[in-house]
């Protein structure tokens, strides 16, 4: 959920295990304080997707302005088109 310094540490300690691949369950940008780091991490690690519940929200705009939610809106604008 947009936490670059909780992944960046899950990550560490997998660093430590044999891992033969990385796959995130998704909901990973909305309602943290990092989000369009957190899916620069994610793809730079080239770490396939599942699209998350958030994450659909996020893509919906007419969702997220009528969530009238302060910081789903500022999360969103952190957002690329790319992102």
């Amino acid at each position: 959920h947009g936490n670059l310094f909780a992944l960046d540490a899950v990550l560490a300690d997998l660093a430590a295990d044999s891992v033969d691949r990385l796959v995130c369950l998704g909901d990973s940008a909305l309602l943290g304080p990092r989000p369009s780091e957190v899916i620069a991490r994610l793809r730079g690690l080239d770490c396939p997707s599942v699209l998350g519940n958030v994450d659909a929200w996020v893509l919906d705009a007419t969702l997220v302005e009528q969530s009238n939610h302060a910081l789903s809106a500022w999360n969103v604008a952190q957002l690329t088109d790319a992102d």
